[in-house]
């Protein structure tokens, strides 16, 4: 399925929990998983800038969400230094505020991509399945609304987890299988359409 950048409403969903400080990711595993994820983060903004120059949306969660609208590359270091990892791992609630923000402000035709960095499971697994598929009902079909998590570090349970998400929903009710997975090193090599064609089809 082809996806046109300028026709997409983007919003990120960053992992501040407390293990994000765990130093096994990037090249050799050298880097914190912050660190991973700030590098990604403005990398991703920089290419999205090309098709809209308005910004992204950014929610930062640990126990509470914040958001960050309009967000460009110049901004993300802010972001993460007005931040620090610690509590714990609230992407149930991340997810319904943002996607609420997202669909209530959409324009028709527009397609929508929630990528969400995490490193692990969050506080409520069964709770973030439920908005889900409660968000899988609210669209008519996967051309409208990817969400793609991109697992930052190497935590095995959260690796199991994300797999779940990503095949056992639409048996848990969910009206459309709306879920792709990826490590946030699988994504070096690739280009933003690339990454943004993954959460519509994976």
């Amino acid at each position: 399925m082809s996806v046109n950048l300028k026709n997409l409403d983007v919003a990120l969903l960053l992992d501040f929990s407390g293990t994000m400080s765990t130093t096994d990711a990037g090249s050799g595993g050298a880097m914190s998983r912050l660190q991973a994820m700030q590098e990604s983060t403005k990398a991703f903004a920089q290419e999205l800038e090309k098709f809209d120059a308005d910004g992204i949306t950014i929610a930062k969660f640990a126990g509470k969400v914040r958001m960050y609208d309009g967000v460009k590359a110049t901004k993300v270091d802010d972001i993460f230094k007005e931040n620090r990892a610690m509590g714990g791992t609230a992407t149930d609630e991340a997810l319904r505020v943002v996607s609420e923000k997202l669909l209530s402000k959409r324009k028709d035709g527009r397609q929508m991509l929630i990528g969400i960095m995490t490193d692990g499971t969050p506080d409520n697994p069964i709770g973030l399945a439920q908005t889900i598929v409660t968000l899988s009902k609210k669209v008519k079909d996967r051309k409208e609304l990817g969400i793609l998590f991109i697992q930052v570090g190497k935590d095995a349970d959260a690796a199991a987890y994300l797999a779940k998400l990503n095949g056992e929903l639409t048996g848990a009710g969910a009206s459309h299988d709306l879920v792709a997975c990826c490590r946030l090193d699988d994504l070096e090599d690739l280009t933003s359409e690339e990454i943004v064609e993954m959460a519509f089809t994976e």
